[in-house]
Order: structure tokens, then sequence, then C-alpha cells
């Protein structure tokens, strides 16, 4: 599948996947500026609540280099996270622009 339809397509399910609770979905737009290799990055990311206290999320990356940001995606993360009380289980996974996958790491955070 070509890599323009991909990008649009993954965005898609992430909002249709939103409007469960379309109230509480949240979005955010990062850049970076890494001093050392002078290049700048971007992510897009979408989140989205779901039953039983579960929430899912998803990430653009874009890779910079010079002062310029590419506008091609270097990597996808999806991220899925379950709450219990003050503790947060979740799940990483690393997809390459190909959408192929590189890893998953999974985890738990103490609230406090």
């Amino acid at each position: 599948m070509n890599k323009y339809i991909k990008v649009p397509l993954v965005g898609l399910l992430l909002l249709v996947g939103s409007s469960t609770a379309a109230a509480e979905w949240g979005g955010w737009v990062g850049v970076e500026r890494d001093i050392d290799a002078k290049s700048n990055d971007l992510s897009l990311g979408a989140s989205a609540p779901l039953p039983w206290d579960f929430a899912i999320s998803g990430e653009f990356d874009f890779k910079g280099t010079g002062n310029k940001i590419d506008m091609e995606v270097d990597n996808i993360d999806f991220n899925v996270t379950k709450k219990v009380g003050l503790v947060s289980f979740y799940a990483d996974t690393d997809l390459d622009n190909s959408f192929e996958w590189k890893e998953t790491s999974v985890g738990i955070k103490f609230k406090f």
C-alpha cells in the first residue's frame, strides 16, 4: 500500500476509534530540536479512552535534517494502557515507516 495512503488511513482509524468517547479524546503536536545533531523533529498524535479504564493512543514521528522537517514518517507508535487505581499497565508497539513491527515493550507506571 502506498505510504501516502497509509498515513491518512491510520489517522482516520485513530479518529474513528476515538469517536466512542468524542468528548474526552485528545490530540497533540510536538516539535523538538536536537542541539548536537542540529536537526528538528515533529510528532503528531491522538488518544482515546476505551471502556473498562483502557486507553489507546498513536503517534507519528517525522525526522528532520538541518533546519527543516522531512514530512515523511520515520516512526509510528501505538500504545494501549490499562489503569487500576494509581497504577497503569501499558504496552507500546513501534513500527517503522513501512508499518513493519520494530519492537514492543510492556511496563507499569505508579502515580503519586
